[in-house]
């Protein structure tokens, strides 16, 4: 089980770092999974479960710092800035 996270991972990875983070909304959500993908193989490495509050918790908070790397011009997205 771990090696097929570890496989998605990487491919999750390379998607994002080719095409994905080129496009917000893939972007944030790419980042977020992986993140989740991280707390299920840690998970399944030291052979406990993911909590409902703890994956709950970690999506929330996984969206959130991704739409802050975007929104703080650290991801790579093209946002039509605005101005005031």
């Amino acid at each position: 089980k771990f090696a097929a996270a570890l496989a998605a991972y990487l491919v999750l990875a390379l998607a994002y770092s080719r095409r994905l983070k080129a496009v917000m909304p893939l972007g944030v959500v790419t980042l977020a999974g992986l993140h989740m993908i991280r707390i299920f193989a840690g998970a399944l490495t030291v052979g406990v479960t993911v909590s409902a509050w703890l994956l709950a918790f970690s999506v929330f908070l996984s969206l959130c710092l991704a739409s802050l790397k975007y929104f703080t011009k650290g991801g790579d997205a093209k946002v039509p800035e605005r101005r005031l």
